[in-house]
């Protein structure tokens, strides 16, 4: 396990160490349980971000919309939204990775356009209104 400048404790990083060497013993996995860890992530993933960004869809309630397409009582049309269209720029990110793509501003921008479709038209045009959503969220400019 790489531990850049020795920062990890040494207990910590030997039972992450140990735990690792049991996961690669069980591959490879069979493809149900691909399918599943991916499904788990892409939720878990779908659910904290949004979390972030201050939506009060709990885990189980983002599985119903994501995964079963149903609307939650007393939550707000943006916040499904926020759920369907982060998991719509997950597969647009993963069928991105299987092609082996060149990674581009322009798949930075569709990506930024799913994230925001029926939530932030105004945000989804061009880089300098990325940049300009990025500033007004608290975002600090790269060099």
């Amino acid at each position: 396990m790489v531990d850049p400048g020795g920062l990890m404790d040494p207990r910590l990083k030997r039972s992450v160490e140990g735990k690792k060497r049991r996961l690669d013993a069980c591959r490879p996995f069979p493809p149900a349980v691909v399918r599943k860890l991916d499904e788990q992530f892409a939720l878990e993933w779908t659910r904290d971000s949004n979390a972030m960004e201050g939506n009060t869809l709990s885990l189980r309630e983002t599985e119903l919309v994501m995964l079963r397409g149903l609307t939650v009582g007393g939550k707000s049309l943006r916040e499904h939204f926020e759920v369907v269209n982060h998991a719509k720029a997950i597969q647009e990110l993963n069928s991105f990775v299987e092609k082996n793509a060149d990674f581009s501003e322009e798949f930075v921008l569709r990506l930024h356009r799913s994230i925001l479709a029926n939530i932030g038209k105004r945000w989804m045009t061009s880089r300098e209104a990325v940049e300009e959503y990025a500033e007004n969220r608290g975002a600090k400019k790269g060099p």
